[in-house]
């Protein structure tokens, strides 16, 4: 497998002194380490910080709109938060829009709130809600993009994770089925599941595991070291993390986390077609490199034999190259702890006797080599290739690389303790979730470390051979729980989506429960905006519609720089005056004009043209002044007109005069 290279080179020990300094003013100027991303806007939930985390959770974005909606499970509400103000030049302060919660559409029963996704077309949304009982049916409940209620759905146990399918037609809904009772008697361990809501009918439909419970079936699974809770069904104990869907809609692909494995999903037939095993991490040679040793008080990023690493990976995302997809995994690890239940073992290890947490493998199956001790997460992103499910590439150990050499003092600290090495002997930095996005003509994907905190950036172009470019931490390490502290959901927007026209990262943190915009380095994108016709000549009184094609999604606005000529109601135009005047139609940043051309009702403009002055300019937004009275020709004419009209009263009275005359 191929190592990822680190572009800024190793730092040697002489240059920590340096390297803090470079970490403190990153942090202080809210800008990443190379410079390729920075903050310029922030939401806070005002909700408190919470060290157990769910302060804000999950975040998505609608272009359309230009809205981001953020799940708070701390307020089991959903936050709806406009960010049109945005600009590359300032750190906007973001305020709330609009708050959903249980209580405003009338679930009554339930429990958390936990994810949040925008369909394709921008015009819906929708969120996973789970059942104030562990073993109840939850919910999936769509709403327009305002955040008005369209519909609520069954969905399974524990939705964890909601996602729309790219062509709009199904939401899936990964449920966990978690055993938060534990495993006693009289207690219920949960299918796990996934629910696919079709759109156009809202019919459901419950995906599930249970054509792999035959024993050939099972047995087959564990031979591919696919971890299973030993005398238990592999339906029971799956437990759906995280979904990502094939750009064309036909295939999904499930992060089981506890089981170490990737679920595949035919999504015409709803049948779940394959579940493959991510194998185990060997440290014992390479770049398979690890630092356990919390109490040797010294940062030892190196090999072992003694120690295998169980990738059990927790977000997911997908990309095409050249045709064929990759699947992405932040492989954070995760432990069982229910009721009296916990499948962690931690022992003393090394000379400086720290403590490791492992897997208790007495408890499962799917484990070749028993001699070695198995830890939890393999504190990395991985690529797979969908097609074979084989892992192309993984990051080793550059997170603990890294991360020692930009923030040594704060190195494997927690996200609620700033403590050095708090983290090393249990899954390190933790890599929670990971998202892509193209910026000019490369894939990047961004990796959140829950545990220090911040996002990695990578070149993923390659899916072989990814390169390291940039790591972002916005926390303020002059407390255990200060700046932005602990990424949980990450969202992506694109330069041509982006409200500043350039790319765009979205960070929840659900402990210190605030939200980071932050844009990130590459070529702005420049949008089209034409009119289909950019002269006019109308009477007064005549309308002309002004047809604009438009590639953003911003609203346009529609103004006249002289009202007195010439009024425009969105793109309706309507003629008032003789005169010459200048429609704009604009988004704000870019705009396209057409100038009309108002003539007497003869076709010949012989009235004074209304000089345009700044304070006629109207908006489509600005009530319309009234429409004032035509004024045609000028003095001499006026002159014409009334000495024709004495000229024909005289022969009129002549007529008369000698019509009575002759009588």
């Amino acid at each position: 497998m191929k190592k990822t290279k680190i572009l800024t080179g190793l730092l040697t020990l002489s240059m920590i002194s340096s390297t803090t300094m470079t970490a403190l003013n990153a942090q202080d100027n809210r800008t990443s380490f190379n410079n390729t991303m920075h903050e310029i806007a922030n939401y806070n939930t005002n909700a408190g910080a919470d060290g157990d985390g769910g302060v804000a959770e999950i975040v998505k974005y609608n272009k359309y709109n230009q809205t981001m909606y953020l799940v708070s499970g701390k307020t089991q509400s959903v936050h709806i938060v406009n960010l049109n103000n945005v600009n590359s030049n300032s750190n906007t302060t973001l305020e709330t829009t609009k708050t959903v919660t249980l209580e405003s559409i009338g679930i009554n029963d339930g429990g958390d709130i936990t994810s949040v996704d925008v369909s394709p077309d921008g015009k819906e949304i929708a969120i996973a809600i789970q059942h104030k009982d562990y073993d109840k049916n939850g919910y999936i409940a769509r709403f327009d993009a305002n955040g008005q209620l369209i519909s609520i759905h069954e969905a399974g146990i524990q939705p964890d994770m909601i996602t729309y399918s790219p062509d709009g037609s199904l939401i899936l809904t990964a449920n966990e089925g978690e055993p938060r009772q534990g495993y006693e008697d009289g207690t219920v361990d949960p299918k796990g599941s996934i629910t696919a809501l079709d759109t156009n009918t809202n019919q459901s439909y419950d995906i599930d595991f249970t054509a792999f419970d035959s024993a050939e079936s099972r047995a087959a699974l564990v031979a591919d070291n696919v971890i299973i809770k030993k005398d238990t069904a592999p339906s029971v104990d799956f437990e759906p993390e995280y979904i990502t869907i094939s750009n064309d809609s036909l295939t999904a692909y499930v992060t089981l986390q506890e089981a170490n494995s990737i679920a595949t999903i035919d999504l015409t037939t709803k049948q779940v077609t394959r579940v493959d095993s991510l194998g185990f991490k060997d440290y014992s040679s390479g770049d398979n490199k690890v630092d356990l040793y919390k109490k040797d008080d010294a940062i030892n990023i190196t090999n072992t034999d003694e120690f295998l690493g169980i990738y059990m990976p927790d977000g997911i995302s997908s990309y095409e190259v050249d045709g064929k997809t990759y699947l992405l995994t932040a492989n954070e690890g995760d432990s069982r702890e229910w009721g009296d239940y916990i499948n962690e073992v931690e022992e003393k290890y090394g000379e400086s006797k720290s403590k490791i947490v492992t897997l208790n493998t007495d408890d499962y199956d799917g484990f070749d080599d028993l001699s070695k001790k198995y830890l939890f997460g393999g504190r990395s992103f991985s690529i797979i290739d969908a097609s074979t499910m084989t892992m192309v590439s993984d990051s080793n150990g550059e997170f603990e690389e890294i991360t020692a050499k930009l923030l040594p003092e704060y190195f494997n600290c927690s996200n609620d303790d700033i403590s050095f090495e708090d983290r090393s002997g249990k899954k390190g930095p933790e890599p929670e979730d990971i998202k892509t996005m193209i910026i000019d003509g490369k894939v990047m994907a961004f990796i959140g470390l829950e545990r220090i905190g911040g996002v990695m950036m990578y070149d993923v172009s390659d899916p072989t051979n990814p390169t390291y470019v940039d790591y972002l931490n916005l926390r303020d390490f002059s407390d255990d729980i200060s700046g932005s502290v602990s990424p949980e959901g990450l969202c992506t927007v694109s330069a041509k989506d982006s409200p500043t026209n350039k790319p765009m990262l979205i960070i929840a943190n659900e402990v210190s429960g605030d939200v980071n915009v932050v844009e990130v380095a590459g070529e702005t994108y420049q949008h089209s905006l034409t009119l289909d016709k950019t002269e006019i000549a109308l009477k007064p009184g005549e309308n002309q519609t002004l047809n604009v094609t438009y590639d953003g999604y911003k609203t346009l606005t529609f103004s006249s720089d002289n009202n007195n000529v010439v009024s425009i109601n969105n793109n309706v135009i309507t003629a008032i005056n003789p005169g010459v005047a200048t429609i704009t139609v604009s988004d704000g940043q870019i705009q396209a004009t057409c100038k009309v051309t108002v003539t007497n009702p003869d076709n010949s403009q012989t009235g004074t043209q209304t000089p345009s002055t700044p304070d006629q300019n109207v908006s489509s937004q600005e009530k319309q002044p009234a429409n004032t009275a035509v004024k045609t020709g000028d003095e001499s004419n006026l002159g014409l007109y009334t000495a024709v009209s004495f000229l024909a009263i005289g022969l009129i009275i002549e007529l008369v005069r000698r019509r009575q005359k002759s009588h």
